[in-house]
């Protein structure tokens, strides 16, 4: 096992399923002290070992927190168990969600729940994580998740990239706002990843998904423990001079489209 994050007290919100799910493993295995599940949900939408098994596999502790993202106070509630543990080093932003999106039918509720969970969601971590670091006297590492979806537009999903987009700029701006506090912001923009979210929509969504595979120098979709390994980097010591970036993970896509 790695010793990378020897010891370290990670948060990862919608841990419990894809990308969260490999992000909480691959902590564990470079050595992460605690982990603590932040979801709606204990089991993983894909099925399998649990998150707080395959943390626990690894020699970490796992603690679950039902946790609505979208609201403030549950957030804090789940990043306040970090305290138990000396304070919070690592936190993930990680939680979202995607709609089947016709923007002329879209409603409001639609439109607003999109917004709630995958852009309010990560300021509330965000902001509550950065507080508890603070307090704690902790040089911390937070990693938003944004997404290829936000580094341009499409029809399909056009709520969701729009939250996307506004991550990176979020992420940007927090990294100012604590850097002088040596608190360190980075997001993740994943690719098309292999998870139960992007093979549960319906077929012009699927279809969607095919091509963009198809276009991709690597030809394949990615794994929720690619996304996690480049998790950990940035939560590590490798890391110590990055803050403010966007680290595309999409087997090259957005390269050349």
């Amino acid at each position: 096992m790695s010793e990378l994050l020897h010891g370290k007290v990670v948060l990862v919100t919608g841990g419990a399923s894809g990308i969260g799910r490999g992000i909480c493993h691959e902590m564990a295995k470079h050595g992460a002290r605690v982990v603590i599940i932040a979801d709606l949900n204990r089991e993983p939408r894909e099925g399998g070992s649990s998150s707080e098994d395959l943390v626990a596999g690894e020699g970490g502790q796992a603690i679950f927190k039902k946790t609505d993202v979208s609201s403030g106070e549950d957030v804090a509630d789940a990043v306040a168990l970090a305290s138990e543990y000396g304070g919070l080093d690592v936190m993930v932003c990680n939680a979202g969600i995607v709609l089947q999106e016709d923007i002329l039918a879209m409603s409001e509720e639609d439109y607003r729940k999109i917004l709630s969970v995958n852009l309010d969601g990560v300021f509330f971590s965000a902001q509550a994580a950065a507080r508890n670091m603070v307090q704690h006297g902790k040089a911390g590492s937070i990693i938003t998740m944004s997404s290829i979806g936000g580094l341009r537009g499409a029809a399909p999903t056009a709520i969701y990239s729009t939250t996307k987009g506004a991550i990176r700029l979020m992420t940007a701006s927090l990294a100012d706002a604590v850097g002088p506090k040596g608190i360190r912001v980075n997001a993740i923009c994943p690719g098309i990843i292999d998870t139960a979210l992007s093979g549960g929509s319906g077929p012009e969504f699927q279809a969607g998904i095919q091509a963009r595979i198809a276009e991709t120098p690597l030809r394949r979709s990615g794994s929720p423990a690619e996304i996690g390994k480049a998790a950990v980097w940035l939560a590590s010591d490798l890391a110590s001079f990055v803050t403010g970036a966007s680290i595309v993970v999409d087997g090259g896509f957005s390269a050349i489209v």
